[in-house]
Parts: C-alpha cells; sequence; structure tokens
C-alpha cells in the first residue's frame, strides 16, 4: 500500500518529476461556454520514503501566465479577473497526509493565488510501477474564498466560483540526498 505521510525522513528519496507525463488542468464550469485550462509550467517537488512506500513532502509552484485555455481573448480575460500582474505567482505546501476513503489517501496543505492563502484538503491516490511514482488527484476549489468575484457576462451568464483541479504527477525515484 502506498501512501502520504509527513515530515522529512531518513529514507526520502526526491521525485524526478516527468513534465512531459504529468499534466495539471482546470475545469471551469459556465451558464454557457464551459471551458478547460492547462498549466504549460509549473515546479513540483515531492519527497518519497521508498521503504514505506509514502509520499512525505510536496510543494507546486507556479505562474498565472502560465495558465493557458487555448483562447488568447479568454486568457486575457482570465488574467484581467485574477489580477495577474499584481499576483503573479501560486503554490501549494502539503502540510500532511493520512488515510482516506476507497484506499487512497487524503492531502491537507494550504494553496495560495490572488495574494489569499487557504487551507485545502482533498482526495489523492498514488500509486508505484517500480521505480515510477504516479500521483493523481483533484480539488474544487471556491475562487470567491480568495477574494476573486463571480464572473457574470450580460447580467444572467455566470461563472460557477468552484472551479476543480486535476492533477496527474509521474516521475521517478531519484537518489538519496539528490
Amino acid at each position: 500500500m502506498v501512501g502520504l505521510a509527513t515530515g522529512a525522513m531518513a529514507a526520502d528519496r526526491p521525485v524526478v518529476v516527468d513534465y512531459q507525463e504529468s499534466r495539471i488542468k482546470t475545469d471551469v464550469k459556465a451558464a454557457v461556454g464551459s471551458f478547460v485550462g492547462y498549466l504549460a509550467r509549473y515546479d513540483v517537488t515531492v519527497g518519497f520514503d521508498g521503504a514505506a512506500p509514502q509520499v512525505t513532502s510536496a510543494a507546486l509552484a507556479f505562474r498565472f501566465t502560465d495558465m493557458k485555455t487555448g483562447e488568447d481573448k479568454r486568457d486575457k480575460n482570465l488574467h484581467d479577473w485574477q489580477e495577474t500582474e499584481k499576483f503573479p505567482d501560486g503554490r501549494f505546501k502539503l502540510s500532511e497526509g493520512g488515510a482516506g476513503p476507497a484506499g487512497g489517501y487524503v492531502a491537507t496543505g494550504s494553496l495560495t493565488f490572488h495574494g489569499v492563502t487557504q487551507p485545502v484538503q482533498f482526495p489523492v491516490q498514488v500509486t508505484t510501477e517500480g521505480e515510477v511514482i504516479i500521483i493523481d488527484g483533484e480539488v474544487v476549489i471556491d475562487t470567491q474564498k480568495f477574494g476573486l468575484p463571480i464572473i457574470r457576462l450580460f447580467f444572467a451568464l455566470k461563472v460557477n466560483p468552484e472551479v476543480t483541479v486535476f492533477f496527474h504527477l509521474q516521475g521517478r525515484l531519484g537518489s538519496a540526498g539528490a
């Protein structure tokens, strides 16, 4: 069984993330014109105790300019709404992990964006295939909790402030102490 834990352990090894196989995307629902955004670039660090086996640490850093929806006008509107020039960066840091439902795990940490840090908790599946580590999960973020207004168009159409973030991180165990 593979899990999540917190705190650095002597057996920690870094996971060397394969960014070609990994992805982070957002699913935004609207009355009309729902869309998906993808983070084109981001930095992830993951510590893994192969003896346990379990994730012992995780952190994500990204720039909002790297969020792409495939439509330039929508990207500009997204960045205006999020005030990307004023708040260019986002980050997540795992604080703890524990057993969750259906053989999965629950990750707890803090998410910072739009200048606001909020606690988040979400289910995660961690699997290993030899030296390959795969971490999958999703979290629903209420953008209002980060001080962002609900987007309304033409007084009737609105964008749901709850955005689902999906992630698939894949990598290989690196050398201990690397």
